[in-house]
């Protein structure tokens, strides 16, 4: 036990994404613990360390860490996140929150600060499910709250949906 909290202290220190994760995903790094409804934030800068982090994840039946890293890292590059969580729900979820403004997206460097319009954002949540469906998540929709207890669900939506603020995150959950 000793040998695992001494593991654990030194992964926190190094990057606490990568801590994080494999406390979630206890089983896969031999560890007494896992957690089977949790979902971990990162905002701004923190979203590329979050997604490094979900390397680790090598394989849960359909979700391959190293791949859906992959397409998370590009939607960073494409300033389409703003908030991602990375988590499970019994088996691995993540939620996607598109930018509301230009400077609160992740690859936000300075330059033009101004809020998305209603159009702009529906396309980013489009765009963001559209590049996870690679992936073959079981699940794949959007929401309002990034929890899956009580929380309505959507397989689609519409500008109007956008609008009235309906949904906020894009969810996929592979089983």
């Amino acid at each position: 036990m000793e040998n695992i909290k001494q593991l654990l202290r030194q992964a926190f220190y190094k990057d606490k994404y990568k801590a994080m994760v494999m406390v979630v995903f206890g089983e896969d790094f031999g560890l007494p613990i896992r957690l089977l409804d949790v979902t971990i934030p990162a905002g701004g800068q923190d979203v590329p360390k979050l997604i490094e982090a979900i390397k680790l994840v090598k394989a849960y039946n359909e979700f391959y860490g190293d791949r859906v890293a992959k397409v998370l890292k590009r939607l960073h590059d494409e300033g389409l996140i703003m908030e991602l969580r990375f988590g499970r729900e019994g088996s691995p979820v993540i939620y996607v929150e598109p930018p509301h403004w230009t400077s609160q997206a992740s690859n936000f460097k300075g330059g033009e600060r101004r809020k998305y319009s209603a159009q702009e954002r529906y396309r980013m949540f489009l765009r963001i499910r559209d590049a996870l469906s690679v992936e073959r998540p079981d699940e794949l929709g959007f929401v309002k709250f990034p929890t899956g207890l009580g929380n309505p669900y959507y397989e689609d939506i519409s500008l109007e949906d956008v609008k009235e603020g309906k949904i906020w995150y894009v969810r996929a959950w592979w089983d």
